[in-house]
């Protein structure tokens, strides 16, 4: 009977041992979890971030893809009234005469609206812009 008590006290005394490992391993597991989740939650930060500055580059590069203004010099030989990207309304298209440019200085020509959904480096060459090269 002293032996079976004995065998139960061991008993009752490794099960106890087992539930603290048990516990520890537990608390160290919930505590890297923790850990992983702050880590988580900084790496998405970061990837939301940066998801808005390459929008707000998108958006830009869409933008940089329309004409730029012209030198100052250019604008100072169009008469005031003409835009700057268009021929003067006295010469219609194709009526130019080539002894009167003094009105047109950029040749006759429209520059279709940038399409959103095209990627800016499609027009870069390689090595040029961002990245450079194929992707």
């Amino acid at each position: 009977r002293r032996a079976a008590e004995e065998r139960e006290r061991q008993f009752a005394q490794d099960k106890a041992e087992r539930d603290q490992q048990e516990q520890q391993k537990k608390a160290t597991l919930e505590e890297m979890l923790r850990t992983l989740q702050q880590k988580l939650d900084g790496f998405e930060t970061k990837c939301e971030e940066q998801r808005r500055q390459i929008d707000h580059y998108k958006q830009n590069e869409s933008q940089a893809s329309t004409p730029p203004p012209l030198p100052p010099q250019q604008h100072q030989q169009q008469p005031l009234s003409a835009p700057a990207a268009f021929p003067a309304p006295s010469a219609p298209s194709g009526t130019e005469t080539p002894d009167d440019d003094s009105h047109d200085v950029l040749p006759d020509f429209t520059v279709p609206p940038a399409d959103p959904n095209t990627p800016a480096r499609q027009f870069l060459h390689k090595g040029e812009g961002h990245g450079g090269g194929n992707l």
